[in-house]
Order: C-alpha cells, then sequence, then structure tokens
C-alpha cells in the first residue's frame, strides 16, 4: 500500500508540473488528487501530527495582560496613536493571511481559507480564545472594524478588509491594495477621511518559490519594485493609516520538516528551496528581498506626512522553525501540507506582531520565540512606535490634554457647587443668628414694658 501511495503522489507532482503555470492551481490539483488517500497520508507523515484540536486552543487561552490604553482626544498624528485609537484594520498578502488550513486537520482541509484566525487581521471570539492582531485591538477598542471573521475567500462579505488572495506575489500587492480601498471609501461602517487604521502587508513566499521556474521574474529589484508600487499607492491614498510591513523567513528551513506529505508538496510547490544545489541561493534571495525592502522604508519616502507612515515589523527575518524532540521540523506548527501554519503559528505570529508594534524602530526582535507572551506598552512611551517617534530626540508634535483633564474639569464644577452651597448655608446661619438675636431682644423688650 505504502509502495503505490508514493507513485500516486510522485505521478500527481510531475504532471500537474506540465499542466499548470499557476503554483495555487498545482498545489489545488495535488490535494484534489490526493483527496480519496488522504487517512493513509495522515498516517504515513510524521506520527502525532494534528496540530489542531482544543488542546492547541486551549494552550494559548489566557487573559490579556495590558490595561486600556486611549487618547482622550483622537490624535493628530500617527506618531502618537495608542492601540485604542484604531478604528480600522486591514491586511494584504497571501495564503499565509488568509489563514489556508489553520485549522485543518486533513490536507484537503488546507484548501479552506480560515480567515477568522488569520495572525494579523482574525477577529473570530476575542483575544483569550483566539490570538490574533484583530483581536488585540478589539481588546483595546471593542468598536474597531475591518477584521475577518469565518471561513472563505476574500470575496465574501466576512472577509471584510482581509484583501489576502492565495497564490498571490508580490506583482499583486497594487491590485489589492487599490480593492483595499474601494473597500475603505465605500463601507457604510467606516469613515475613510478620520478612522485611523493599521494595515498589515505580509508577502514573498511565492515569490521565492516562483524563482525557481522564472529567475528573471522574481529578482529581488523586481520584488523592491512592486512593494514599492503598493506602498506608493497607500502613500498617496489613504489617509490616517500606519502600514505594517512584515519581512519574510527563510523558506530553505521546510527542508526541516519530514514526512511524505512534506516531501511531495515541497517538491510540487517550492522544489528549489528544499532540493538541489540551489538551495543557498535561495536563501540569499529571501534575505535581499529583506533588505531591499528595508531600505526603502527606512529611506523616509513614507515619512512625509503627519498622518501616514510605513514601519517595517521584522520579527520572521532570522526566525528558525521550531524543532521537536528529534531534532526535525515541528509538524504541529504547521497545517497538513507541511507549508501553511496552524493554528499555532498564526497565534505565535500575532505576537510577534504585536510586540514588534510596541518596540521601537532598531530595537524591534528579529526573530520569534515560541515562547513569548503578548506584551504592554510602556506607561513611559504608550505609542505604537514609528520611524520618527522612535528617535532619541522626538517630542510630541500635539501635546496631549492631560489623561485627568475629564476627572479635573468634575472635580472642579464639583468644587464650585460645594463652595455656593457653604456660602448659602453659611447666609442662611447668618439670618437664623439675627433672628434668634432680634427675637430675644423683643421678648426683653416686652418683658421691660409689662414690669
Amino acid at each position: 500500500m505504502r509502495i503505490h501511495l508514493y507513485c500516486v503522489l510522485f505521478l500527481l507532482v510531475f504532471s500537474s508540473t506540465s499542466c499548470y503555470n499557476s503554483r495555487w492551481q498545482r498545489f489545488k490539483e495535488i490535494v484534489a488528487g490526493l483527496q480519496e488517500y488522504d487517512e493513509q497520508l495522515q498516517n504515513l507523515n510524521k506520527a502525532g501530527h494534528d496540530p489542531q484540536g482544543e488542546e492547541i486552543k486551549n494552550e494559548f487561552m489566557s487573559d490579556f495582560p495590558c490595561p486600556p490604553s486611549k487618547s482622550t482626544e483622537k490624535p493628530k498624528s500617527v506618531n502618537q496613536l495608542r492601540p485604542g485609537d484604531i478604528d480600522v484594520i486591514a491586511a494584504l498578502g497571501d495564503s499565509l493571511t488568509a489563514a489556508n488550513g489553520a485549522e485543518a486537520r486533513t490536507l484537503i482541509g488546507v484548501l479552506t481559507q480560515f480567515r477568522g484566525v488569520s495572525w494579523s487581521i482574525g477577529g473570530d471570539d476575542d483575544i483569550t480564545e483566539i490570538r490574533s492582531l484583530g483581536n488585540v485591538f478589539k481588546y483595546y477598542n471593542p468598536s474597531v472594524y475591518g477584521y475577518s471573521t469565518g471561513t472563505g475567500n476574500e470575496k465574501r462579505a466576512n472577509s471584510k478588509f482581509n484583501v489576502a488572495v492565495p497564490g498571490a506575489v508580490s506583482e499583486d500587492m497594487a491590485v489589492q491594495a487599490g480593492e483595499l480601498i474601494k473597500r475603505l471609501k465605500n463601507d457604510p461602517n467606516t469613515d475613510f477621511y478620520n478612522d485611523w487604521k493599521i494595515i498589515t502587508l505580509f508577502i514573498g513566499g511565492n515569490d521565492l518559490c516562483g524563482w525557481c521556474d522564472n529567475q528573471e521574474r522574481f529578482t529581488g529589484d523586481q520584488f523592491e519594485a512592486n512593494i514599492k508600487e503598493a506602498l506608493d499607492i497607500f502613500h498617496s491614498t489613504v489617509p490616517r493609516a500606519l502600514v505594517n510591513v512584515v519581512n519574510i523567513m527563510d523558506l530553505t528551513q521546510l527542508s526541516l520538516l519530514k514526512g511524505v506529505v512534506c516531501s511531495v508538496v515541497h517538491l510540487a510547490i517550492c522544489s528549489c528551496a528544499v532540493y538541489g544545489e540551489r538551495i543557498h541561493q535561495v536563501s540569499d534571495l529571501s534575505q535581499q528581498y529583506n533588505q531591499l525592502v528595508e531600505k526603502l522604508i527606512l529611506s523616509e519616502r513614507y515619512d512625509t506626512r503627519e498622518d501616514f507612515t510605513v514601519v517595517l515589523q521584522p520579527f520572521l527575518s532570522h526566525a528558525k522553525i521550531p524543532l521537536d524532540k528529534e531534532g526535525n521540523g515541528d509538524l504541529t506548527y504547521f497545517a497538513p501540507d507541511c507549508f501553511h501554519f496552524s493554528l499555532k503559528s498564526h497565534a505565535t505570529s500575532s505576537i510577534a506582531l504585536w510586540n514588534n508594534m510596541i518596540q521601537p524602530v532598531g530595537g524591534k526582535a528579529d526573530v520569534v520565540n515560541v515562547d513569548d507572551k503578548y506584551n504592554c506598552p510602556s506607561q513611559i512611551f504608550p505609542y505604537l512606535y514609528t520611524n520618527l517617534n522612535s528617535e532619541p530626540d522626538w517630542q510630541p508634535r500635539y501635546p496631549e490634554p492631560l489623561a485627568n483633564s475629564a476627572d479635573s474639569n468634575s472635580k472642579s464644577k464639583m468644587s464650585a457647587v460645594h463652595v455656593i452651597v457653604v456660602t448659602m448655608l453659611s447666609l442662611i446661619g447668618v439670618i437664623l443668628i439675627l433672628l434668634v438675636v432680634f427675637m430675644r431682644v423683643k421678648v426683653q423688650r416686652f418683658s421691660y414694658h409689662t414690669i
């Protein structure tokens, strides 16, 4: 039986390779062809690979440790944003943002997009149940809008401002940016010009895998140009926005994931990152992508307006795949296809992204520690970090009203009322005393005349 399955697997790989140019179409064809063997394949894969289930959810259930943080008035500057000031959350990218397979238990389940648990924009349940950036901002502002829920593709209403498309590459980001702007403008639940927005862009995995077949199309320079085009669209069109750009990780680490399904999927959609003599070139290319994008963002190109900025969040730059007890890649962090994130990885990535956002530029973590928990903004510096407010000599451009100004006004009013009441009571007391004195004098006079 095992030999038969191996033959089927590799026939599907090579037949699909010859029939499709699109890697996502190729992937779907392989998964569909393997559907009837799904149970046997999971048994052949790494024993105990079941990254889903209540035990994983329970592992990440906890109270969010941070106190509320919201400005007393709507901020005028992107450099003075507190978490509770965010009104809208949005994201663009590929299947990792669409959350393909995040809660899948079988290979065919990887085709399902579990957008409600997506690390950068999911909004299912709340932060005590599902760890995601959407739920972090929902904690700080229960009225925040735009997070995706449930399952389905980017055209479903529940996707809201999660416009990520499985199989997307960097050259698709300009189109996704345009689609997102259209939704932001047309949705009656948003105020396009006044709402503060968090937009997260994460792309590049499919570019690296595409380089295996087309090195001219997926160069570092072209990747940078594609990201620049998308960011330029946001910069010229969207008011009141902080855009996160998340670096990509080194896909050559996928070779650490062992199992029949792992081998077949990797061979089909990203062969040069796992097999052959070009592995080191793929690793170098991923670093080139990251370095060029970092240079672009730090060029101050997107720091020309007080209400807009782009910030690089580098937590995946040098991230390593967690290992199991045998020294192989820990499959519980991956969907059954050994490529997409499991719920566990979505939770871990959301923590890393949030922690990056409250770390200054130049001091952001560029690795992921799976034991990390959500950190809280500093009471001394309560803002989300940007390129400008990370500078040592930065000072707020717009002084904020004191946090207790409302209380002070209330207390002042109460004090005034108190003074008035005391004064009136004093007057009444004086009048009563005068009346008593007057009556006593009158009584004495009456008594005198009587005698």
